[in-house]
């Protein structure tokens, strides 16, 4: 039952996105951490959308982001930009993090050298628990 409240939910939604078109001159959409949309169903059925939309109507801009995970391939012809932290970045947010842990140095450089490795230009914030 609730996979059909949520398919008529989101025709509701479909509907209200193209009928703003003929009221404003832009539409702009922004889908944060696309990634993060476990379904891989629903993913899929954003990703179609997003390609409908803006090949159907040239006034919605949609804005996306994602880890690169979400495979290229799955967008047309729309631009991307990848954003990439540097490691020495990555490195400073870390020592910050960790600065008044009861950590000796050894222990601090070695934690926030495994942070610094395994990112590969992505950081996701460590819950303060864990450090």
């Amino acid at each position: 039952m609730s996979s059909v409240s949520n398919t008529l939910k989101s025709r509701q939604v479909t509907k209200f996105i193209f009928q703003s078109v003929k009221q404003f001159p832009k539409i702009y959409l922004i889908f944060d951490a696309l990634d993060e949309c476990e379904d891989i169903s629903s993913q899929s059925k954003l990703i179609d959308f997003i390609n409908t939309a803006t090949q159907l109507e040239p006034v919605i801009r949609i804005l996306f982001t994602s880890h690169p995970q979400l495979s290229n391939t799955s967008f047309e012809s729309h631009n991307t930009i990848v954003v990439r932290s540097y490691d020495t970045d990555i490195e400073t947010f870390a020592r910050v993090m960790i600065k008044y842990k009861h950590y000796s140095s050894l222990l601090q450089n070695e934690i926030v050298s495994k942070i610094v490795a395994d990112s590969d230009g992505l950081y996701l914030p460590i819950e303060d628990k864990l450090i």
